[in-house]
């Protein structure tokens, strides 16, 4: 009986904003559809980037040690920001500032 130690490496980085999870690190993609998806990805995230940024600021330190290894099987997930009223606020007070700066 073998036994293999692993200990986790302590390798953080700054959150990522614009990653596309099923796609860039599983290989999940739509087919002949993919750049439509990545657009409406793209301008989704930088539309709600305040919402993001208040959740999630950059100064954080996230680690990918909670999503699957590489070639190991990982189920397609549905990858949501993380639910906070006070990114909410800062994203509705952004919206009604830009809302108030137009003529």
């Amino acid at each position: 009986m073998f036994q293999y130690w692993w200990q986790a490496p302590d390798l953080c980085h700054s959150p990522l904003y614009y990653e596309e999870i099923n796609l860039e690190r599983y290989g999940y993609s739509h087919g002949i559809l993919q750049p439509a998806f990545s657009a409406a990805h793209f301008f989704g995230v930088t539309l709600s980037m305040p919402y993001l940024m208040t959740a999630s600021p950059p100064s954080d330190c996230q680690y990918t040690l909670g999503h699957y290894r590489p070639g190991s099987y990982a189920p397609a997930h549905f990858y949501r920001p993380p639910f906070s009223l006070r990114a909410g606020a800062a994203q509705a007070a952004a919206v009604t500032g830009l809302i108030f700066l137009a003529p």
